[in-house]
């Protein structure tokens, strides 16, 4: 079992089951489960009374919406909250868990979600992606109609039914691409919904798998590995980056498995890793220089990353493996800034462990 897998057994089971996904939205109005009210500059929580039991991922989409998706249901669903009116839709292929009742959530009926949904994000075009737990991954078009994807209906093209990230590509014609990522391999899919490019591991060894991937604002390919970080110009053609840069710049090193990363509105990349080993947090500046910040000797605080996200600010926000939150607000040139640690406590939370971030408007 890898590091990788190891870390998904052990952490995202013990999540607490309040809104760890801190989404601590400063002024949206609420459902009745709001604990506090919400007040300029203030962290306040957000109960869920165990609905969604164990909440694990959540994505904010063009419209506003949240999606959230949780670990250890009774049945498959998909939580999408409209952070402008507080109405959350329970989307899933029964109605089993809506203890809440219609007067908080609208229930919405998905026969195709016949298994956990690991990851649910809806694109830039209106399309919503689920990834489902050994079954594939779905895609709903704004017109009703689905598209799916599974190894029997790609002739066993794709390399696994079981993806645990879904990203969006902005292609340079317009155009939006969609990139799924699983342990085992990479696949595109077109704006015609057609398989376009896969990539599978190249051996069976931990080494090789995959955490995560995305396609920068150049249109350049970055592949987050159990042995570090890749670029290239193509999903087929990357280089672990110990090959393509100096030695004396601060790269993710061979020994770290990169399980997360993001571009922010500067054109930086960020590298984080959630494993045992890992050093802290890697930046690939805009200027092509590579920056290292190790959160131990900074702060006092755990290495090991597991979600980050950009606020509307521009500061870069790192949720730690029970080690709270981290903010880095950079300064005007861009070049360092200020780092603030945040406990579990101090947000109102009853955990350490910050499983996922996303940002909206109305805050983090």
């Amino acid at each position: 079992m890898t590091e990788t897998k190891l870390y998904k057994k052990w952490h995202i089971p013990i999540c607490i089951c309040f809104f760890i996904s801190v989404f601590l939205l400063l002024s949206f109005p609420l459902p009745v489960m709001a604990e506090s009210q919400p007040g300029s500059g203030e962290w306040y929580r957000l109960r869920t009374n165990h609905v969604p039991f164990r909440p694990a991922e959540i994505n904010l989409d063009s419209q506003g919406q949240l999606w959230m998706t949780a670990v250890e249901e009774y049945d498959p669903a998909v939580w999408c909250l409209d952070t402008r009116t507080g109405k959350v839709n329970y989307i899933s292929n029964s109605e089993k868990n809506n203890y809440l009742g219609s007067s908080y959530i609208n229930f919405i009926n998905k026969p195709q979600l016949q298994s956990e949904v690991v990851y649910a994000v809806k694109d830039s075009r209106g399309n919503s992606w689920y990834a489902v737990k050994d079954k594939g991954v779905w895609c709903e078009k704004p017109d009703g109609q689905w598209e799916s994807y599974t190894r029997e209906n790609t002739a066993g093209q794709l390399p696994s039914n079981d993806f645990q990230r879904i990203r969006q590509v902005e292609k340079s014609d317009g155009s939006t691409w969609v990139l799924l990522i699983s342990y085992e391999g990479l696949a595109v899919i077109d704006s015609s919904y057609h398989l376009a490019e896969v990539r599978t591991m190249e051996a069976s060894y931990n080494n090789y798998m995959f955490n995560d991937a995305l396609v920068d604002s150049r249109g350049q390919y970055w592949i987050g590995r159990n042995n570090g970080v890749e670029k290239g110009d193509s999903l087929l053609n990357t280089a672990n980056v110990s090959t393509l840069f100096p030695d004396n710049q601060p790269f993710p090193p061979l020994e770290t498995p990169i399980t997360g990363m993001m571009e922010d509105s500067r054109a930086n990349l960020w590298f984080v890793s959630g494993a045992y080993v890992s050093e802290g947090v890697y930046c690939y500046q805009a200027n092509g220089e590579w920056a290292h910040y190790d959160l131990k000797s900074l702060l006092s605080a755990r290495n090991q990353v597991i979600c980050l996200a950009e606020d509307k600010f521009g500061s870069i926000w790192f949720g730690l493996n029970y080690g709270g939150l981290v903010r880095y607000t950079p300064n005007l040139s861009g070049t360092s800034g200020e780092w603030t640690v945040y406990s579990g406590s101090s947000l109102g939370l009853q955990s350490d462990d910050i499983l996922s971030i996303a940002s909206a408007d109305q805050g983090i």
